[in-house]
């Protein structure tokens, strides 16, 4: 993900791409279909989680 965004500054891209992270976890559902939330949701959060965790350690 990083090289398609390389022209933007490091902190910058950490910051804005943390904003994405933190506004896709604050969404009450991730998917539209029931089906998919029951099989998909859970295990998104937690990758949106872990990679918020590495921009800001």
């Amino acid at each position: 993900m990083r090289q398609e965004f390389a022209w933007v500054p490091g902190l910058r891209y950490r910051d804005a791409r943390a904003q994405v992270l933190q506004g896709l976890l604050d969404r009450p559902r991730l998917y539209h279909g029931e089906h998919a939330v029951a099989l998909l949701d859970a295990q998104a959060r937690i990758n949106l989680a872990a990679a918020l965790s590495r921009l800001v350690q």
